[in-house]
């Protein structure tokens, strides 16, 4: 008795994570350190013993490698990025790993008030905890195989998913084990949410770029300028490789918004010198409107909750990304004057004020009809200030607001490379991004060459009223003809782009904007406007439908061409009316084989916009093709 009362004693102190006598830690498992005075059956029971054993001395030794600062170092050997979060796991394992502590104590106790306890007494007290210290060694496994691969995600879908059977208790442990975990992870997103700070870059699902922060006091700036500065700003980003599986992409989308959103109202321009936004006292608002403390409590309570409540959560960060659309469409509709800024892009970016762009025509023609340089960009901008002058002396805003640039380097006219940039109020660059000013530069740029067309036509009518003498009667009135079926295809076009689709569409957009109180919403609702205007004039490049993006190409080829033919008219009949060419020498044959591309290209004009409309069913083309066909007009213009 006195001997296995001695093997007891030292199976306790095996138990309790340390070496003795009869029994060492060698290559990570327990063994017996020679042989022992015991049954073959004793012996079976105390290699039981011994299993438990290791397994929690590989824990202690996990758990003091990387909690004890003496050692922290070794947490390098599983990535620099998870210190916060392995003294999180730790402490866990140390607190769900008190209870069989306690048990060890208790048990030396009854030995020492009851000698005569078998070794089957031990293994009966610890076996309970078999499973748990397996399942935990079964984690730190896992954990250790990552090596310096290791980040928080991997530790949290560790202790998420195990392909082993727990018990009740094992489950209560894990648990436990994972709130230490979620708890840090929500202190971050507490810190993000609320704040817009990243508490630890390094070990969360949004991450940011290194760079130097940029002042929050900003000078005034074109758009460009403004979107490169508040890139500054939108350089954060998901990293899917730190976001654990059980937190879907969409939650985590969301609280990647929240946090931006707050970090750009947060740098709002503040100098009221900027023009960008009016600043005084009163605008000086509470992002969260004294919501934070209410905000901040929920996400206490969730972190306090036995489970990570992750339905909870998507409620909450619903609830923020609300409020915050809220306060944007606030400061955007009312504070912006989010309308007005709308219908002044329109006025001069869609040509809504057809009255400036025709004096801009006829100032610019001789400057931007050449290649594009710096010195013809800037005669091309002081002509456009001097065009809305020349119309009405009182549209500061239209002569302040934009900057004229040549978008694209090419050998082409300044007419092709053209485009605008403008100024734009805190926070709507939010809307007006340089891919949507994109977009509006294309449209931009088709209409001018519109108007460009209609313009010629009316000086090619005027010289014609100027000059009633023409050589050659009969190609007077073909030229006359001509000149007419141009004006008509044109108009009409004009008049389709320009209402139809424009007018149409942000009409619509306005209407959206004035029943909507959400920011988000008026993002989407013009998004949705200019894809609509893209496709509807047929510059859309990125359609799903891969053959009606060919048709949509083939139309704007087609239009460009027509155009092209219109101008190459239009020159033509001004050296004919001038008496440049002699009639029997060109004008006639040149007017037949003028006559006879139009009718062609028309045809083909046809036959696509019919193919088109047969493929998306839209009402703006449908009526295009009957302005297109007023009595039976493409049916006698046409060559089949």
């Amino acid at each position: 008795m006195n001997s296995t009362y001695s093997i007891i004693h030292e199976l306790i102190f095996t138990l309790s994570g340390f070496d003795s006598g009869l029994f060492k830690f060698e290559n990570g498992i327990y063994e017996i350190n020679g042989a022992l005075p015991l049954t073959p059956g004793e012996n079976k029971l105390i290699e039981k013993v011994l299993k438990i054993a290791t397994n929690y001395r590989r824990l202690k030794n996990f758990t003091e490698d990387n909690c004890n600062p003496i050692y922290s170092q070794s947490t390098h050997r599983y990535g620099t990025n998870t210190k916060v979060y392995f003294l999180a796991l730790c402490s866990g394992i140390e607190e769900v790993l008190e209870p069989y502590r306690k048990a060890i104590v208790q048990l030396e106790n009854e030995i020492l008030l009851d000698p005569s306890k078998s070794i089957m007494f031990v293994l009966q007290i610890t076996e309970e905890y078999t499973v748990l210290l397996h399942l935990l060694n079964y984690a730190v496994d896992q954990i250790e195989l990552k090596g310096n691969d290791l980040n928080w995600c991997h530790i949290m879908e560790i202790l998420q998913s195990s392909p082993c059977v727990r018990s009740h208790n094992s489950e209560v442990a894990f648990k436990r084990i994972q709130k230490r975990c979620h708890s840090i992870f929500l202190k971050q997103l507490s810190v993000w949410l609320i704040y817009g700070e990243l508490f630890d870059r390094e070990q969360f699902f949004i991450t940011k770029d290194q760079r130097e922060d940029i002042p929050g006091e900003v000078e005034m700036v074109h758009i460009n300028s403004v979107a490169n500065m508040y890139t500054a700003y939108s350089v954060f980003k998901m990293n899917p490789s730190q976001l654990p599986s059980y937190i879907p992409s969409s939650l985590a989308l969301d609280i990647l918004y929240i946090g931006q959103t707050v970090v750009m109202i947060k740098q709002k321009p503040s100098n009221a010198k900027t023009g960008l936004y009016e600043h005084d006292e009163h605008q000086d608002f509470d992002i969260w409107s004294g919501k934070e403390k209410d905000y901040l409590s929920e996400l206490r309570e969730i972190e306090d909750g036995d489970t990570f409540q992750i339905e909870r959560l998507k409620l909450l960060v619903k609830s923020m990304r609300q409020h915050l659309t809220n306060v944007l469409w606030n400061v955007a509709v009312k504070d912006a004057d989010l309308l007005s800024e709308i219908k002044t892009v329109k006025d001069l970016l869609l040509l809504g004020r057809g009255e400036i762009v025709s004096e801009f025509i006829k100032m610019a023609n001789p400057i931007l009809k050449q290649p594009p340089n710096t010195s013809r960009l800037r005669a091309a901008q002081k002509s456009l200030k001097e065009a809305i002058c020349s119309v009405s002396t009182r549209d500061e805003v239209l002569l302040n607001k934009f900057i004229m640039y040549f978008q694209l380097d090419c050998d082409l006219t300044g007419w092709d490379c053209i485009a605008l940039k403008f100024q734009v109020k805190w926070p709507l660059h939010l809307l007006f991004t340089e891919d949507m000013l994109g977009k509006y530069n294309s449209v931009f740029r088709l209409l001018l060459k519109v108007r460009r067309a209609q313009s010629n036509l009316l000086e090619v009518w005027k010289r014609q009223m100027e000059d009633k003498k023409i050589r050659g009667c009969e190609a007077n009135t073909q030229l006359g003809q001509l000149r007419r079926n141009f004006q008509f295809v044109i108009d009409n076009l004009h008049h389709y782009l320009q209402f139809d689709v424009i007018e149409v569409q942000f009409s619509q957009l306005i209407k959206s904007i004035k029943e909507t109180d959400s920011f988000e919403e008026i993002k989407n609702f013009h998004c949705l406007a200019i894809a609509n205007i893209l496709t509807q004039a047929f510059l859309q490049t990125a359609l799903k439908q891969e053959g009606l993006v060919q048709s949509q190409h083939a139309v704007m080829n087609c239009l460009q061409t027509f155009l092209d033919m219109n101008f190459e008219f239009c020159e033509f009949a001004m050296l004919a009316i001038e008496g440049v060419q002699q009639p029997s020498n060109g004008i006639e044959s040149k007017l037949c084989e003028l006559e006879h591309n139009f009718m062609s290209q028309v045809g083909v004009l046809k036959n696509m916009l019919t193919i088109v409309q047969c493929q998306t069913s839209a009402l703006a083309l449908s009526q295009l093709l009957l302005r297109l066909d007023v009595n039976d007009w493409l049916k006698k213009n046409v060559i089949s």
